[in-house]
């Protein structure tokens, strides 16, 4: 295994997100599923992955701290 150095990551409880980040989520209908959330820094960015539901479904969501979304992977 590859070890990254330069990767951080954390755990955060959901409650502790920015709300700018709750917020955004919100309005793409996602729902809570999982109160751990991890934090990621890498030199060049930091993102929190989110664990939510939609409509029946589990999602992993990948969010800026500005509440942009990066990436959706169905879990």
């Amino acid at each position: 295994l590859h070890s990254f150095p330069t990767r951080r990551s954390s755990d955060l409880r959901y409650n502790e997100l920015p709300s700018v980040v709750t917020s955004a989520l919100g309005a793409e209908g996602y729902q809570r599923d999982d109160d751990e959330v991890e934090v990621v820094q890498t030199p060049d960015a930091s993102w929190y992955e989110v664990e939510v539901r939609r409509q029946g479904k589990e999602y992993k969501v990948f969010i800026d701290e500005s509440g942009k979304i990066i990436k959706v992977v169905e879990d």
